[in-house]
């Protein structure tokens, strides 16, 4: 045999990954299966480049699962700093979550009869009740949607009958199961929250503790005796 002509079939053969069976010196014969698939044909790949958006495109709810799984701590902030993630501002003078109209919520046919007071002495009125799109438990679930409300305002007061404790720090605000936290430290200031308005009210002024609840107070002007003991 010719060693060049051998040469120069094989690269001929080599060209084509399938050449074994287009080669005139082999011949191969083998049964294809029942549910083969001819992917080289026109039809196989006409076909597939119609279906190509709905199978090999990721849906929209897919990519946004698959980017909420992947964000980082640092992607967080960033988002919500320049708005590409809603968020609320957590607010302690909130009794109600009060939702702007623009913000992501669950909403619902329900209407809402909450009134809001504003600082300024001014009132705002909710139209319809909606949910938080958080897994919180109620009552720190629902939002009262206020129109013309700019940003929305998550009540520390619902979130705190709900049975969680909100810690804030210069960076960071994190809610916890109050069962599930406890704070061993003294605190710096205190304050009370009002039955009436579910706000948590802070005195001004520097108080002085009396730590004996038994201290007999004295009115007398050297403050020996009680002026008015007989």
């Amino acid at each position: 045999m010719n060693t060049g002509s051998y040469f120069n079939s094989l690269n001929q053969c080599s060209l084509n990954y399938w050449s074994p069976l287009a080669c005139s010196e082999t011949k191969v014969r083998f049964n294809l299966p029942s549910h083969h698939r001819d992917k080289t044909s026109t039809a196989w790949r006409h076909r597939m480049s119609r279906s190509s958006s709905s199978l090999y495109r990721p849906t929209t709810k897919y990519k946004r699962r698959h980017q909420l799984k992947t964000m980082t701590k640092l992607h967080v902030k960033q988002g919500i700093a320049d708005g590409t993630i809603p968020s609320a501002i957590s607010d302690t003078g909130a009794t109600s979550t009060a939702g702007a109209l623009h913000d992501p919520f669950h909403t619902t046919t329900e209407p809402s009869t909450k009134v809001f007071l504003l600082p300024t002495g001014g009132t705002a009125q909710a139209t319809h009740i909606a949910q938080l799109m958080l897994d919180v438990r109620a009552p720190a679930n629902q939002v009262d949607i206020v129109p013309n409300l700019t940003q929305t305002l998550l009540s520390g007061s619902k979130f705190a009958d709900a049975g969680y404790t909100a810690v804030y720090d210069k960076d960071e605000v994190n809610f916890y199961d109050s069962n599930k936290i406890h704070i061993n430290a003294a605190s710096i200031l205190q304050g009370y929250r009002c039955p009436h308005t579910g706000l948590w009210r802070v005195p001004l002024c520097q108080i002085t503790h009396n730590i004996n609840d038994d201290t007999l107070i004295l009115d007398s002007p050297c403050g020996t005796k009680s002026l008015n003991t007989k």
